[in-house]
């Protein structure tokens, strides 16, 4: 790594992640809480008193409108995934209705499509690109479990077993993993490892 191991802004036991990756790809994301954002352009002192007035309440109105957003996309998931959630003890009594109504095509031995997966992969993916994910081809996907890592023997994933399968990504970065081998009589060793910070992995 370019950076010394005191230049660290993420560590575990496994790994860190430096404040100044040798890679970090370009992203519609600033990773940083908008409070603090705020406090940090206030204290440049590059702004007048009434300035900072009309900078904090335009903040605030920006904010504002991020947190309807939010709140709107938040009651429409629940209302499309409600319906999928494995783990709902709620009744549709209008799905219901509409299983009764429908006639059955005992002919074909693939399992129906519930109406809502559509719309609520729709809404995620309007959701995760405004918070600055990124749609995985299914070539990044395949590359990603198809190579042998240092911790671990390479992933064959059957993608057939899926109905949906779509990932989304945000943080590509190269980090820094430790390992121990025996060539090395198990003395602690640095690694250079592609990442991404975070993963959201939709599949039925």
């Amino acid at each position: 790594m370019g950076s010394s191991f005191g230049d660290i802004s993420e560590l575990s036991a496994s790994g860190l992640i430096s404040d100044h990756p040798d890679h970090w790809s370009v992203e519609l994301y600033l990773p940083v809480e908008p409070s603090r954002l705020r406090e940090y352009l206030i204290r440049r002192n590059e702004l007048s008193e009434s300035q900072q007035s009309l900078f904090t309440q335009a903040f605030g109105q920006v904010e504002s409108i991020l947190n309807r957003n939010s709140a709107a996309y938040h009651t429409e998931f629940s209302k499309w995934y409600s319906a999928l959630d494995p783990d709902s003890d709620h009744r549709d009594p209008l799905a219901e209705e509409s299983d009764a109504d429908t006639p059955q095509d005992e002919s074909s031995d693939a399992p129906p499509t519930h109406p809502h997966i559509s719309p609520t992969l729709e809404l995620c993916e309007r959701m995760l690109i405004e918070a600055g994910y990124r749609r995985l081809q299914q070539s990044d996907i395949e590359a990603c479990v198809g190579v042998a890592s240092q911790w671990g023997v390479p992933l064959h994933v059957d993608f057939t077993l899926f109905d949906h399968l779509v990932v989304y990504s945000r943080g590509d970065i190269v980090g820094t993993r430790f390992r121990r081998r025996l060539r090395t009589l198990y003395q602690r060793e640095a690694v250079d490892v592609p990442v991404y910070q975070r993963m959201v992995v939709l599949f039925k």
